[in-house]
């Protein structure tokens, strides 16, 4: 059996929820030692099985996206996250005069997303940014 998670996080957030999403896969991977624990589970297995990447603009992202589809072609997947992947499109393309723009890019990187799911056989679960007040 292959590996069964990727996840790309990127940079821009703004909730507190968020930001300890983000601290369990980038500086704190015990959380997830603890919860895979929590069901039985080896928790160095569980993060051996992930694969992280964090993306800083919407290019890196779609660079990281040509990592994956090659990882992909060497070892097998089951999931891919792309967490809050609007945020770095409101950076990158912002106001109306870029709107256009950014929907097309966005637009390109979802059918990618779904050629890569369609590939490999693998669930792509994406979420959009969101804001706890």
């Amino acid at each position: 059996m292959g590996k069964w998670l990727i996840l790309i996080l990127n940079q821009h957030c703004n909730s507190h929820v968020k930001n300890d999403f983000v601290n369990i896969f980038s500086s704190r991977p015990e959380r997830i030692c603890k919860i895979a624990e929590r069901f039985g589970l080896d928790g160095e297995a569980v993060l051996d099985n992930i694969t992280y990447g964090r993306a800083y603009t919407t290019e890196h992202q779609n660079q990281l996206l040509a990592l994956i589809a090659a990882k992909m072609t060497e070892e097998t997947y089951s999931l891919l996250i792309i967490d809050s992947i609007m945020a770095l499109f409101r950076v990158d393309y912002s106001g109306r005069g870029e709107l256009s723009e950014r929907q097309q890019y966005l637009g390109k990187m979802l059918s990618k997303l779904l050629k890569l799911a369609e590939q490999f056989n693998v669930a792509v679960l994406i979420t959009n940014q969101g804001i706890i007040f």
